[in-house]
């Protein structure tokens, strides 16, 4: 399904809830190809992160886990533990009506989170759980 705004805009964002390793929770897929391309993909990506965020805590809910779930992260790393992200040190994301800031924290952890850590760049938003 695809995110829809507070204006009833729908992004090209596609989520779904899936249950990974006996947790069920909301995915939402990588970003990828160029707006407008023939491989274009989710690209309303951080758009929708930030929707996601701020209902979530409207619903009074102050803290998140985030994990990658791509192929490629499951192969890397085996455990759940193992692909969360990590904002300010913790794995445990406060949320914040803040969500602008709160979406750059969560994509510098997705881009800093790579197989070889000393690599340069990384992709700010894939696959997460």
């Amino acid at each position: 399904m695809n995110v829809v705004s507070e204006n009833n805009e729908v992004f090209n964002a596609s989520v779904s809830v899936q249950t990974i390793e006996g947790y069920s929770g909301l995915v939402m897929e990588s970003r990828g190809g160029a707006k407008g391309g023939v491989n274009e993909r989710n690209t309303d990506y951080l758009l929708a992160l930030e929707v996601i965020l701020l209902r979530i805590f409207k619903l009074n809910i102050r803290t998140i886990k985030v994990f990658l779930v791509s192929k490629n992260a499951l192969k890397i790393w085996p455990s759940m533990a193992q692909r969360a992200l990590e904002v300010e040190g913790s794995t445990d994301i406060k949320l914040s009506p803040n969500t602008k800031e709160l979406k750059k924290l969560i994509c510098k952890a997705q881009k800093d989170k790579k197989k070889n850590p000393n690599s340069q760049g990384g992709n700010p938003t894939k696959k997460i759980y």
